[in-house]
């Protein structure tokens, strides 16, 4: 095969063709991964069965973690008894104890009941009187030759250390040695013990933790749980030895009880005392009012004020009474005065006939003697004096009743006058004694409201001292009984069998949680996986097209070179399509870094296109890591780096391959010059002319990310093929290759996936099946 020379000045390069334009790409955060709220359920899917390994790995690890747990977890066993929250004692003290005042609406008395068996008060003493901060070692050492332990809430957490002898135990804490005979208390400081019999081991250590945590520990293994529809409720421990679950829960329902009966009789001594002092207040107030009242009578001078206002009222009445009645008197004297001055006149008689039939004057002796006596002589007078046989006025017996009758009316005008002046003496008289009165009656006044207040006070200290007095005697009964709200149903039995261990339970749950956690480890880890997977990944990234799928080639699988071949026809199918029915005359294919496969891509790539009856040439350019001469076994030189310095002629440089159709341009030895000659004209004339006696040249570029010789060789092709390995090549680089090869206006065709598992793309596996089915009989 003959090539023509090459120019050896420099010669101007045709003009590239135009980058093309591309869409927005994604963004994606500083680290390059995508944030897991953009994952679809379709990308969780696809990230579980690509790491599978990692899912089942996590399961297999948990659930081994929980078979070993649960195989080695200790036996416990639990203990329970039953309590009633009752009404006993609201029922003995009926009438002599205050119900407590809660409102039903927001509390529940059985519920505050349940609440309070979880206190922290009544676990702490449990703690101390059951000696739960003593951790013993029974190693060598019956739990049942320890009859009894005590801790004090004072006693500081130390190592407890025994030494057993044969007539005793000897016991060592905070510094304190004391020893005992076996049976007998031994007592150190803060702790109590009682051991009834010489164990096997001689030494033994033993803590005492922290009473807060010993009571924590209490409360996490307590169950308190109330029956349906029922005031009775179970109350549960668990622990390691039988006997210590029995005597715990028993404690505690003991002690709940005593302290509910304790704290009712509290409430009951405390409402006593209460009462104690507020009748001695009361009292004291009682005396204080009574002196006071006392002294204030004694001071007005007077028995009570109200009865001096009521007496002194009742004279003033009667004062006023009488000062009525000798007015009236004194207008009816006054009356009869002046008809007796009037005359002798008839109307004068008249008159003095209806003054002396008046009450006041007819009970008057005096004037009613001379008015008896005036009227006697005035008849006897008009006897004489009229009448047919009457007689002159110079008859003395006329003249002597003239006279008479004068005498005894001037006598009657001189009483009248007395009356009168006795009446006016005596109006003002009472008058002075009215004022007096009502002077007297006004002060009354003013003392009477502060008497009443004085009097009202002591009723009311006393009705309240008698008040006290009752509900003193009632909290006395009620603090007599001694009975609580708490009754004891069933004291705890001691435990005969282990609780269950739900060793299965634990296992499906371990592996749940495996496989749980293995899938949000797989999830985070596409998160935080920046490299490109699938076609679906590569064109949402590179916005460019993905023309095939390579798929991994694993020697095992007899139908994975039948797989290779199929995608590479695919690949060779797609390059057809994409320049409207013909393939490029030259095409460059690279990838962003080495180890992705072009090489093995351009080869692959080079036969299939010269199986399908296509003059190929295929030209190695990677100077520095040439893999051509490898794969198909040739010598590397020469090759291309000495047709570009002329030191070989095209003859020498092309070599034939195995394949028909195929022809090979190897690298050739690696030379220093022969870098820039490649960035000169003389390549461009070379591909110019290997062009024209070949249908396609296949050259096998340089990383772009490893230097410039991938973008050079770019631009003067006719189209470039971007290799990217499957879960190898990250976003960023990607990204970076195909902005640097737009940059010099290299025509992208599209990009190939290669080494894709078989396992991620189901349409590989369907055609997988299908050219290992056997073939149908005809």
């Amino acid at each position: 095969m003959r090539l023509t020379n090459f120019p050896t000045g420099p010669e101007s390069v045709p003009p590239a063709l135009p980058a093309p334009s591309l869409p927005p790409l994604h963004s994606f955060d500083q680290s390059g991964s995508r944030a897991a709220g953009d994952l679809a359920l379709r990308d969780i899917v696809a990230a579980l069965r690509r790491r599978y390994r990692l899912v089942l790995a996590v399961a297999v690890f948990t659930t081994a973690a929980a078979a070993f747990l649960a195989l080695n977890e200790a036996p416990t066993f639990t203990a329970s008894a039953v309590i009633q929250v009752s009404e006993t004692r609201r029922v003995l003290a009926t009438g002599i104890e205050l119900p407590t005042a809660t409102d039903d609406r927001l509390t529940s008395p059985f519920l505050s009941q349940i609440a309070l068996l979880r206190s922290r008060t009544l676990a702490g003493t449990v703690v101390d009187s059951a000696g739960l901060r003593l951790v013993p070692d029974f190693e060598g050492f019956r739990p049942s030759f320890l009859r009894e332990a005590r801790v004090s809430a004072d006693a500081v957490s130390d190592t407890l250390r025994l030494r057993f002898d044969p007539d005793g135990v000897t016991g060592l804490f905070n510094g304190d040695a004391s020893r005992a005979r076996y049976g007998v208390p031994l007592e150190l400081p803060g702790v109590i013990l009682v051991i009834s019999e010489r164990p096997e081991t001689q030494t033994s250590l033993w803590q005492v933790i922290p009473r807060e945590a010993a009571i924590d520990d209490l409360l996490g293994k307590l169950y308190v749980k109330p029956r349906t529809q029922t005031n009775v409720v179970e109350i549960a421990y668990s622990a390691r030895r039988p006997s210590v679950a029995q005597r715990v829960v028993n404690r505690v329902a003991t002690l709940y009880q005593s302290m509910s009966a304790h704290s009712a009789q509290d409430q009951s001594r405390r409402r006593r005392e209460f009462l104690e002092a507020r009748i001695a207040q009361t009292d004291s107030d009682l005396m204080r009012a009574q002196s006071a009242l006392t002294e204030f009578r004694r001071q007005v001078r007077v028995y009570g004020a109200s009865n001096k206002l009521q007496s002194e009222q009742h004279d003033l009445a009667q004062l006023d009474a009488r000062i009525d009645e000798l007015a009236a008197q004194r207008q009816m004297y006054g009356s009869l005065l002046g008809a007796l001055q009037a005359g002798q006149t008839d109307r004068r008689q008249d008159g003095l006939r209806t003054l002396m039939a008046s009450p006041g004057i007819r009970d008057n002796l005096a004037v009613a003697q001379l008015h008896g006596r005036l009227t006697k002589l005035q008849a006897t007078y008009d006897s004489l004096s009229t009448g047919p046989w009457r007689r002159a006025e110079t008859d003395p017996d006329v003249v002597r009743l003239r006279s008479l009758i004068a005498g005894v009316d001037s006598q009657l005008v001189s009483t009248v006058q007395g009356e009168l002046v006795w009446i006016e003496t005596t109006l003002q008289t009472l008058g002075g004694t009215r004022a007096r009165s009502v002077r007297s009656l006004d002060s009354l006044s003013g003392l009477e409201p502060e008497e009443m207040r004085l009097a009202q006070q002591i009723d009311a200290l006393r009705n309240t001292g008698d008040k006290l007095r009752d509900d003193y005697q009632n909290a006395r009964m009620a603090e007599a009984v001694e009975v609580g709200p708490v009754e004891i149903i069933d004291l705890a039995d001691l435990p005969y069998a282990p609780d269950a261990r739900l060793r299965m339970l634990k296992l499906f749950l371990g592996a749940v949680l495996g496989l749980g956690l293995g899938g949000a480890l797989a999830v985070l880890f596409e998160t935080r996986d920046t490299s490109i997977r699938n076609t679906e990944g590569l064109e949402r990234v590179l916005q460019m097209p993905g023309l095939a799928t390579i798929p991994r080639q694993a020697v095992s699988s007899p139908s994975s070179s039948g797989l290779a071949r199929e995608a590479y026809r695919v690949l060779r199918t797609n390059l057809l399509f994409s320049r409207t029915g013909q393939l490029p005359g030259s095409l460059v294919i690279t990838s962003a870094t080495s180890g992705e496969g072009k090489s093995t891509t351009a080869a692959n790539l080079a036969i299939t296109c010269a199986e399908s009856g296509m003059r190929v040439l295929l030209i190695d350019c990677d100077l520095r890591r040439a893999k051509q001469h490898h794969v198909f076994g040739v010598p590397r030189s020469p090759g291309v780096a000495q047709l570009l310095l002329g030191t070989a002629k095209a003859e020498e440089a092309l070599r034939p391959s195995p394949v028909p159709g195929l022809t090979l341009l190897t690298a050739g030895s690696e030379e220093a010059d022969v870098i820039e000659v490649m960035r000169s004209a003389r390549m461009l004339s070379m591909i110019r002319t290997l062009r024209e006696q070949f249908d396609l040249l296949i050259i096998d570029s340089p990383p772009v990310l490893a230097g410039a010789d991938a973008s050079i060789l770019s631009a003067l092709a006719d189209g470039v093929l971007l290799v990217l390995r499957a879960g190898c090549t990250n976003h960023r680089e990607a990204l970076a290759a195909v902005q640097q090869l737009n940059a010099v206006g290299a025509h992208m065709l599209g990009a190939v996936l290669n080494d894709a598992p078989v396992e991620s793309y189901p349409y590989l596996s369907a055609y997988d099946a299908y050219h290992t089915q056997a073939p149908e009989p005809v």
